[in-house]
């Protein structure tokens, strides 16, 4: 999965259930990982693998993933 999958499967299973994925709220959740993304400096990467990443860079989008991130 890439690094913005990552991210949205994060943010979504906070959320309550969508059945209609071009919802506005996608887009929302897009634009807020993308944001999470920026924040560690991993926004270049958003369409890499997450197994391309470096053991601090992995490390950095776990943290990011978290419930709580620390930014």
């Amino acid at each position: 999965m890439t690094l913005l999958e990552n991210m949205l499967i994060a943010i979504e299973s906070k959320q309550s259930l969508s059945l209609f994925p071009w919802g506005t709220k996608n887009k929302v959740n897009r634009d807020v990982a993308l944001e999470y993304l920026q924040t560690v400096k991993l926004e270049e990467k958003a369409q890499q693998k997450a197994s391309s990443l470096s053991g601090g860079q992995m490390r950095l989008l776990e943290i990011t993933r978290s419930p709580r991130p620390i930014l």
